[in-house]
């Protein structure tokens, strides 16, 4: 497991969006959402992340 992974989805939770966490991060949104499904995929679970985008 990458840990950039695990730092998106701590930034996500925080952040409350995946938009905001995005530019926390320095991220587009799109690679955002795909890094947390990469995730997602990794631990075969949904991630209890705010999918609001905004």
């Amino acid at each position: 497991m990458d840990l950039a992974l695990l730092r998106t989805f701590v930034t996500v939770h925080r952040a409350g969006s995946f938009t905001r966490a995005a530019a926390l991060l320095g991220l587009s949104q799109p690679a955002v959402t795909s890094q947390i499904r990469t995730l997602e995929r990794q631990l075969g679970r949904p991630c209890s992340c705010d999918r609001r985008v905004g």
